[in-house]
């Protein structure tokens, strides 16, 4: 007996390619209040587009990265966008929902070896991210 789905409406979503969209790093002095230990924005995920057929839609993952260095402090701001895919349009509610809950799952790993590279790349001593911070 093959399996059904439970809801007719859900279907498979892939990502279909993901691209740093926005990587601005800059450094400034501290100030007091500034935190002594790095800090890591949750990321914010927005729907950007869907296509007419509803079988693609892009998301954008943003997120800021901030390192204290003794007497500076070292921003990375970072936008990282996914086109995702499915075989069969996708009812405007479940894209919403998938962009809302799953959006970030997938593309926060991308976030987190663009801002190790460039962090490697710069010679800054960033610590690895963590493996997920929850949206907001």
């Amino acid at each position: 007996m093959a399996a059904e789905s439970r809801d007719p409406d859900l279907h498979t979503v892939q990502l279909a390619s993901v691209a740093l969209e926005r990587l601005v790093t800059a450094t400034r002095p501290t100030r007091e209040g500034d935190e002594d230990a790095p800090t890591v924005s949750p990321p914010r995920v927005a729907l950007r587009s869907v296509s007419p057929d509803r079988t693609e839609f892009e998301c954008v993952a943003r997120t800021r990265v901030v390192l204290p260095l003794g007497t500076s402090l070292w921003t990375i701001d970072i936008s990282v966008r996914g086109t995702f895919v499915s075989g069969v349009p996708i009812s405007p509610r479940h894209v919403r929902f998938f962009a809302k809950t799953s959006a970030v799952y997938v593309l926060w790993p991308f976030a987190r070896v663009y801002v190790d590279t460039i962090a490697t790349l710069a010679g800054m001593p960033a610590p690895p991210l963590p493996l997920i911070v929850r949206s907001q």
